[in-house]
């Protein structure tokens, strides 16, 4: 949920010229412990492209930079970066972010598991003005969550009553590009 606040924030802040809003994302991206999860998901449909990572904090925090030199402005970048080079993310067991890019019109696949007896979550942050949808499946083909609305980042959760394999599908039905870049974060 805190990164998907954290994307809201970047989307604003790019739309509105507002350095405040990257600031505020660039500090909750950047104490917001995951970890790359290329073990447990897998992408079982070829890439469009190959997957660019979504902005670090690093990047905001430059970006933000860039868009105003104002003094409160470069002390809110500096105060933020004492408190990203301070948090403690190390490995998490937890939450995780993988990677992806679809074809507009067009569906990736992963794999991965979750545990059992526990509420479960996938968020998918997309570009900004592209439609993204998922939907996850259970290891015996079962509809169990879904988001299809027209925003262009997804969530869904939904009651784990079983540690198993789930089935996520990431699709593009609109866009003004022949691929979309994203990243999918889950519990």
């Amino acid at each position: 949920a805190d990164l998907r606040t954290a994307a809201d924030l970047v989307h604003f802040g790019r739309e509105n010229d507002a350095p405040e809003a990257l600031i505020c994302a660039a500090r909750i991206i950047g104490t917001t412990p995951t970890t790359e999860d290329t073990d447990n998901f897998h992408c079982i449909t070829e890439h469009a492209k190959e997957p660019q990572p979504g902005p670090t904090a690093e990047d905001l925090l430059a970006e933000a930079a860039e868009m105003s030199d104002a003094e409160h402005i470069q002390t809110l970048i500096a105060q933020v970066e004492d408190i990203i080079s301070n948090a403690e993310r190390g490995n998490t067991a937890g939450p995780g972010h993988v990677n992806g890019a679809v074809v507009t019109y067009g569906i990736e696949e992963w794999h991965g598991d979750f545990y059992g007896n526990e509420w479960a979550e996938v968020t998918v942050v997309g570009d900004g003005v592209s439609d993204l949808d998922v939907r996850v499946y259970d290891d015996l083909g079962y509809l169990i969550a879904e988001d299809n609305s027209t925003s262009p980042d997804c969530h869904v959760h939904w009651f784990q009553r079983y540690t198993g394999h789930v089935h996520i599908e990431v699709s593009c039905y609109s866009s003004p590009y022949s691929h979309v870049h994203y990243t999918l974060y889950h519990n």
